[in-house]
């Protein structure tokens, strides 16, 4: 209750003194528009990923620290896209890449660090070992959710587990940008559900097309090959 009266007290003034404008809307107007033509770049890309993934290693959500700034950003690409798919724009040069749903397609595969990746490195070859934690994080892993092994493992606040972690999905934004960019595979259209479950996500994301799917498939492939020697030195 003291949180909410000292942040309402705080709204009420900051209007008082833009005249009526709220908080929100001032942000979005000096940063947001701003960022909106930088932030379709390979370079932004690979720093917003890497902002949330150095706040997972101390245990900070980091997709919801940046969210203030990363998700309007991404709903403004996206929704530009998805009006220039329903005009039926066949130039794949006007769309956007870091847009809309793009990291949950292709990035965040099984959640924060493409864990997914992980799971299936840990069926392979630690198996016995982590049974009991397989058990836990794989059907939530599925759709995204990834705290059972986040903090089961663990890997936050581990400087080992923490280098998969970070590269994993550092190299597979740089994959799923290029891969976009060269025309290999179709723009992110739709916007999907953050629990969408990997492949699926990345075929909804494109509009239905097989590319898409295939991306994420492949990004998991490179997850599960960075996982995999961290696995087997785990045993």
């Amino acid at each position: 209750m003291v949180t909410i009266f000292i942040f309402g007290l705080l709204g009420l003034l900051f209007r008082l003194a833009s005249n009526g404008k709220y908080f929100n809307d001032w942000l979005n107007s000096v940063l947001v528009s701003p960022l909106s033509n930088a932030a379709d770049s390979l370079p932004f890309a690979i720093l917003v990923v890497l902002l949330v993934h150095v706040f997972w290693s101390v245990g900070l959500h980091g997709p919801n620290i940046l969210g203030g700034i990363t998700t309007p950003l991404f709903t403004k690409l996206g929704l530009e896209n998805i009006d220039l798919y329903n005009t039926q724009v066949t130039d794949i040069n006007q769309y956007h890449v870091f847009a809309g749903s793009f990291l949950d397609a292709f990035v965040y595969l099984g959640g924060s660090g493409a864990t997914i990746g992980l799971i299936i490195a840990m069926f392979i070859a630690g198996r016995r070992r982590h049974k009991q934690l397989l058990s836990l994080a794989t059907p939530p892993g599925i759709f995204q959710i990834n705290e059972p092994i986040l903090f089961g493992l663990p890997i936050v606040l581990n400087p080992i587990w923490l280098i998969p972690f970070i590269l994993a999905p550092m190299i597979t934004t740089i994959t799923s940008y290029l891969a976009i960019s060269w025309g290999l595979v179709f723009p992110v259209v739709a916007n999907i559900p953050w629990v969408s479950p990997p492949i699926v996500g990345g075929w909804l994301a494109t509009g239905g097309h097989l590319s898409g799917a295939i991306l994420a498939t492949f990004n998991i492939l490179i997850d599960i090959a960075i996982y995999l020697p961290f696995v087997y030195a785990h045993g």
